[in-house]
């Protein structure tokens, strides 16, 4: 109806003397019944309602914060890249983020390697660490040792200990490669009755693989150092014979506390010279396999003795040897350095 105004005016009208105005003054009066009034008012009562609703969905936060969902932009329909750090949003992540959900952990979640997680779930700190020296050492983890003999406690590091004593063969190459010196030995000699001395026997008594003896320490430190190791302290020595990986168990023998026996170690004048390295094995053996550490032959140590030095410096000996009663593991006996006698050989460490 022409005569009629828009809706949009109704909310401005007074009365009908300005529906009459606005038509220039000409026309029909139209008049608005109270049904009309009241369906007027509810629409722009609806309208209020809606500009509000939309006022604040355009500018209402993530929870009703008042804060937009997009830290950079504010939009609350900004495409999310992975690289934001909203902990509400349901975004595909792509394991850059830094969202405080639970994504898959692929092991590289911020860890650089360097704080003993293996990636694993198992910290690598709680684990003893060992070294890898070769096929003929066994490795022990650093650790702190106290000896019974001496009542010291000290830390120990890292190390590898040769699986047997220095054989013959093995020092024989040394000695034809020029690194160790012919003057730090015995050689086997009838004529002296020499006979127990293994370097040099006669081809129908093959000792190579017998342990080097008859050597002094300096010998035994020209051999460990040519094959780019050393002698062992004498708590590296303790610590080695009675560890079973993870802890020195402390027993009175490599094997534990058991009395030995002939089928233990050689020692006790039992076989009356030495026998090859690993015969006792492996119920003589240390927990982790190291042999012969019961007898056979003494084996020099990289420490000094506390018995006095004289002329020529004493070093410990560890362990028992062939013509020996049983030795404890503490036990230990000082020696001269230039000492070349048949009981007495040795092992390396790395």
């Amino acid at each position: 109806m022409d005569s009629k105004i828009g809706l949009e005016r109704v909310g401005e009208i007074k009365n009908a003397h300005e529906i009459k105005n606005m038509h220039g003054g000409g026309g029909e009066v139209y008049f608005l019944n109270r049904r009309e009034q009241c369906s007027l008012f509810l629409i722009k009562i609806l309208s209020v309602l809606c500009v509000c609703l939309f006022v604040a969905v355009g500018c209402g936060g993530d929870e009703g914060d008042g804060e937009s969902n997009d830290p950079q932009t504010g939009d609350v329909n900004a495409p999310n890249d992975g690289n934001n750090n909203d902990s509400g949003d349901n975004t595909p992540d792509d394991g850059n983020n830094q969202d405080s959900g639970n994504p898959p952990d692929d092991g590289n979640d911020g860890n650089d390697g360097n704080d003993g997680n293996d990636g694993n779930g198992e910290d690598e700190g709680d684990k003893p660490i060992a070294l890898d020296c070769g096929e003929q050492f066994i490795s022990f983890p650093a650790g702190t040792y106290t000896s019974v003999a001496t009542a010291s406690t000290v830390n120990m590091a890292a190390f590898c200990l040769a699986r047997t004593e220095t054989t013959v063969a093995q020092f024989k190459a040394c000695v034809e490669a020029g690194a160790c010196s012919t003057d730090n030995f015995n050689l086997y000699n009838v004529e002296t009755y020499d006979t127990q001395l293994n370097y040099g026997s006669p081809e129908d008594d093959d000792r190579s693989d017998h342990p080097m003896n008859g050597v002094n320490w300096y010998g035994a430190d020209e051999y460990c150092k040519w094959i780019g190791g050393r002698l062992p302290t004498a708590f590296e020595w303790e610590y080695a014979a009675t560890h079973n990986g993870t802890q020195a168990l402390m027993t009175l023998y490599p094997w534990g506390n058991d009395a030995p026996t002939e089928n233990h170690m050689n020692y006790y004048a039992n076989v009356l010279m030495t026998t090859p390295v690993g015969t006792y094995s492996p119920l003589g053996d240390s927990p982790l396999g190291l042999q012969d550490m019961g007898g056979n032959v003494a084996e020099w140590t990289a420490d000094v003795s506390s018995e006095g030095n004289g002329a020529a410096p004493r070093y410990v000996l560890k362990g028992g040897h062939w013509n020996d009663f049983a030795r404890t593991v503490t036990e230990s006996e000082p020696s001269l350095a230039t000492q070349m006698h048949m009981v007495i050989g040795f092992r390396c460490a790395k």
